[in-house]
């Protein structure tokens, strides 16, 4: 499992040993030797055959802690033999001393005079730019002298006429307390970072990035008090969460899922949905729709699954006894399918709640004074996400504003409670899945190349004397196995395996209401674990090659991505 940290967590962990009596600096010393090191290496890999002495770098400079990093890492740089620029982004500020003091012969040391010095040409003399002007506390974009020096160093990357670079803690532009991006903002080949990985360390941003170095600078003990505020499962996380049977199983044993998916406009939904639960191995499928023509398209593709009809009494969901239920992907709610939609919200069963389901259940959520469960897992994409909240601010803008005054969602940057849109929502994922979780009270699972899963709360968040009480569950990351999985199809795909998924676990327990008790996270494990196997039967279908991936080859592989990640516990 990889932690991430958000800068306030990374500044609170560090503050005892810098504020201890006697404190020399070490923290910095060794931040310079690592980002040093990491340049080396980079270097050395990059051009195999090129000499020190014929390699030139130019290190931007910022006023504080990262600035001096920087500048001793250059001094460290020099003494391998490479030649460097110190370009200072404050001429006036407290490093140019230190620069003067600590550069070695030959170091040139750049101030005011560089709107006149660079030009294209110029920079082609650069093997490598490190960003070193702003770090882990920064909020906002680059302002002043800087701002100026990188929207211009920016718009010759976007040209390809620049050099690689290298931050220093993190790129430039990116707000680590919350893991936005704020243009402009160099794109890093590598950046090294210390003491912790800090968002957007696990979010799609994460590409700004690049290759993430973590150096703990011998402190490694430093945030063992504190929760990370996003986690990223690996293999062996996600092995654990699966649910096998033994040789007491029977079909009940395995989970039982209802699913209302499809429509005779989408009828490929229903069949998509239904053959990937069946594939992730569910004990029986319930497959519930109005029309006989769905139901029968739906029969024919998957045998295997039992169907009713939804506008019949027996319809309601109780009745069909599932452990879970999956709702929404290419329906046209009527009367039938939205009381099968009210019997699930207004229940404990556990439920996945995808495309058209996310519409109702905003305008519910706002009319309703109890929160969803979050054994309800609602499962947008950014657009959907959009969609969700604007319903839910528009029918009860008084909760809306009151969530955005609340110290969960606290954003200094941030003013109002202006609802996003979905490049808002694209460009702060963290921030808005964590909203939708606090104003449903659910699981929230934001789709996407980087899928960020949310838990929610079932106290009353509107309270701010309640709100101190709350544990703060992190959210889940799960990167991306493949693009070619962006497609039509592949979320109702990803809404069958959820749905297998859950029901296997809610039938293998007691109570899943009382085992979420004391394991609040389990359906964002259960969520990961989906979005994983989603993307390892992709993989598997493409058997190391690239190229298109349609949502019927990724529910055909899913049997032989669940038997090799079997094969590993």
């Amino acid at each position: 499992m990889l932690d991430i940290y958000t800068a306030e967590d990374i500044r609170t962990a560090e503050a005892p040993y810098i504020n201890a009596p006697g404190y020399n600096g070490y923290l910095m010393a060794r931040a310079a030797k690592a980002l040093a090191k990491e340049t080396h290496a980079y270097l050395k890999k990059r051009y195999k055959h090129r000499a020190p002495e014929n390699t030139h770098l130019l290190l931007l400079v910022g006023p504080g802690n990262n600035g001096a990093d920087t500048i001793w890492a250059g001094k460290r740089l020099a003494k391998k033999g490479y030649r460097i620029d110190l370009l200072l982004t404050d001429p006036e500020g407290q490093n140019l001393t230190l620069a003067a003091a600590e550069s070695m012969d030959g170091t040139r040391i750049i101030g005011a005079e560089w709107e006149q010095a660079f030009s294209c040409e110029a920079l082609q003399h650069y093997q490598l730019i490190i960003d070193g002007v702003l770090g882990t506390g920064a909020r906002g974009a680059a302002r002043g002298v800087a701002g100026r020096l990188l929207e211009k160093l920016r718009a010759l990357q976007v040209q390809g006429m620049l050099p690689p670079v290298i931050a220093c803690d993190m790129p430039t532009g990116i707000d680590a307390h919350s893991g936005t991006l704020h243009e402009p903002c160099l794109r890093a080949e590598r950046t090294v970072t210390f003491i912790g990985r800090k968002l957007p360390a696990g979010t799609a941003l994460e590409a700004a990035c690049g290759e993430i170095k973590l150096h703990d600078l011998g402190i490694p003990e430093a945030l063992n008090d504190f929760f990370p505020a996003l986690i990223v499962p690996e293999r062996e996380d996600h092995a654990q969460v699966l649910s096998l049977p033994n040789e007491k199983s029977h079909k009940y044993t395995r989970g039982v899922l209802g699913v209302l998916a499809g429509s005779d406009e989408y009828p490929g939904a229903g069949v998509l949905t239904t053959r990937a639960a069946i594939n992730t191995g569910v004990g029986m499928v319930r497959y519930g729709y109005p029309s006989r023509e769905v139901r029968s398209l739906v029969l024919s593709s998957c045998p295997e699954a039992v169907t009713f009809d939804a506008s019949e009494s027996r319809g309601h969901i109780p009745v069909q006894h599932v452990d879970a239920c999956t709702i929404g992907s290419g329906v046209n709610f009527s009367n039938a399918t939205l009381r099968m939609l009210q019997d699930v919200l207004e229940s404990d069963t556990p439920a996945v709640l995808d495309a058209g389901a996310l519409d109702l259940v905003a305008a519910y959520l706002a009319h309703s004074s109890n929160p969803l469960g979050i054994e309800k897992i609602l499962t947008p994409h950014a657009g959907e996400l959009a969609r969700f909240l604007n319903i839910f601010a528009s029918e009860n803008p008084t909760r809306w504003n009151a969530l955005h005054a609340s110290s969960l969602m606290h954003n200094p940057l941030r003013t109002g409670a202006t609802v996003p849109s979905r490049e808002d929502i694209e460009a702060e994922p963290y921030y808005w899945v964590r909203a939708a979780a606090w104003i449903s009270g659910a699981t929230v699972m934001l789709k996407g190349g980087t899928t960020l899963i949310a838990t929610g709360s079932q106290a009353n968040i509107y309270d701010p004397a309640r709100v101190q009480e709350l544990t703060i569950l992190p959210v889940v990351s799960v990167p991306g196995a493949t693009p070619w999985l962006a497609t039509a199809g592949s979320g109702d795909t990803l809404s069958g395996i959820l749905g297998a998924l859950l029901a296997q676990v809610a039938a293998e327990v007691e109570s899943f209401s009382r085992t979420l008790n004391y394991s609040p996270s389990l359906p964002s494990r259960i969520a990961a674990l989906a979005v994983y196997l989603h993307g390892q039967a992709a993989l598997e279908s493409l058997q190391g090659a690239q190229g298109p991936v349609p949502a019927t080859r990724v529910a055909e592989y899913l049997p032989r991505a669940i038997a090799q990640l079997i094969t590993e516990l």
